[in-house]
């Protein structure tokens, strides 16, 4: 059997090399810890882009996006790591001043991590395939959590 540029087994494994360059794309995009989100942004656009053959190289389809949501994925992200920062400060107060924790604090601090992790799921993405405020974009990744709540849990 000849394999061929144009055969389905060299198509799959170009698909495959793309989806690990993004990776480290990502990867390498991440590492300050501000830009996490813009990273996340434009690896989900480029494994959507380049994977369906809609833009022509991981590279240049990664840094498009990047560029393009480089202010809003670090509003993003700086809103998450301060909503993190309150978590982790409740959950301390809780345990530290109560000892084994009062299980209605518990509950509440529940609460507060619910809406920060099912948005987190789907924000990015939300912010990738469409536009519009930041607001409107939690909205969204809110709405899509809830509708979707069993992929999501």
């Amino acid at each position: 059997m000849k394999l061929s540029l144009d055969s389905p087994v060299m198509e799959k494994a170009e698909g495959i090399a793309d989806i690990i360059i993004a990776g480290f794309l990502w990867l390498i995009f991440s590492i300050p810890i501000i830009t996490i989100g813009p990273a996340s942004i434009a690896l989900y656009y480029t494994v959507a882009k380049v994977c369906r053959r809609k833009r022509d190289t991981v590279w240049h389809a990664f840094l498009h996006a990047f560029k393009i949501n480089l202010k809003q994925g670090i509003a993003c992200t700086m809103i998450y790591l301060l909503y993190l920062s309150v978590i982790i400060f409740y959950f301390y107060i809780t345990f530290e001043n109560a000892g084994q924790g009062n299980p209605m604090l518990l509950l509440a601090g529940i609460l507060l991590v619910v809406p920060f992790l099912f948005t987190l799921l789907y924000i990015f993405p939300v912010i990738s395939r469409f536009g519009g405020s930041l607001g409107k974009m939690f909205q969204y990744a809110f709405h899509m959590s809830m509708r979707y709540f069993p992929v999501t849990i």
